[in-house]
């Protein structure tokens, strides 16, 4: 009965060999990469500035995948969709609405030099934001907070498994 312990024991320790906590220290080999194509569909070009800066501080931060030459891969970016969603948040409110949603979708892929390492994945970003009676300055100081958030998304979904 012990032997059988023992075996069993052993087993388990060796499927946990290498099994490590935190993020993944390579992605499939890929340490460096540098950011492709960034096509922007919207109606919001602020946005896309934004965000590019934004990855670039958030890997910089990081640091354990690298936006450098010579790269590994290419990280090619698309913004398809920025919304702006108006929600009424009391019943006597009327018809104007006093709140809004800013919504961000981009479409990333990661391109290997011998083929795609990733294929094209969706990734969405909301902001609420509030107004009193400028609704486009309101939605124009948002832009850094909706853009931060996509790039931590982006991170994240490029971090983690695809």
């Amino acid at each position: 009965m012990s032997n059988f312990l023992n075996l069993l024991l052993l087993l388990l320790l060796c499927g946990c060999t290498r099994y490590t906590l935190g993020p993944p220290k390579d992605l499939h080999g890929l340490e460096r990469f540098r950011l492709g194509s960034f096509v922007n569909k919207t109606f919001a070009p602020q946005l896309e500035t934004q965000l590019k800066s934004d990855l670039l501080a958030l890997f910089a931060k990081r640091q354990t995948h690298r936006i450098e030459e010579p790269a590994q891969a290419i990280l090619d970016i698309t913004l398809v969709d920025y919304k702006r969603i108006a929600s009424v948040k009391q019943e006597r409110q009327g018809l104007v609405p006093r709140a809004f949603t800013l919504e961000a979708t981009v479409e990333c892929s990661l391109r290997r030099f011998d083929g795609v390492a990733f294929k094209p994945k969706r990734i969405r970003a909301c902001v609420e934001l509030l107004r009193d009676s400028q609704a486009l300055t309101a939605e124009y100081q948002s832009m850094p907070q909706l853009s931060a958030l996509l790039a931590e998304k982006i991170y994240n979904a490029l971090t983690d498994t695809w």
